[in-house]
């Protein structure tokens, strides 16, 4: 019987993907995050298609949207200070 392999890239994509997703809310952390984690998924799914760099993918990529949101809203915040002092 072959022994599964262990698929590192996907496994770390899938990480930095809930990190990304956790910390979306700072600025620049959530958004390098997910991008970090689109790559890594990416490379291991390239390599071998598995589960684990599919949720990575996607886990990434609601990040990145989430960091994107976040980021529009702190900047048009910031603006809005900015015209109101």
């Amino acid at each position: 019987m072959k022994e599964k392999e262990f698929d590192s890239f996907g496994f770390a994509g899938l990480l930095l993907g809930i990190f990304g997703v956790l910390l979306s809310f700072i600025p620049f952390v959530g958004l390098t995050l997910s991008l970090l984690g689109i790559f890594f998924s990416a490379k291991q799914s390239q390599d071998s298609q598995t589960d684990v760099s599919l949720a990575g993918i996607i886990i990434s990529t609601i990040g990145l949207v989430l960091s994107l949101v976040y980021s529009s809203y702190w900047g048009f915040l910031l603006s809005f200070l900015k015209i109101a002092f």
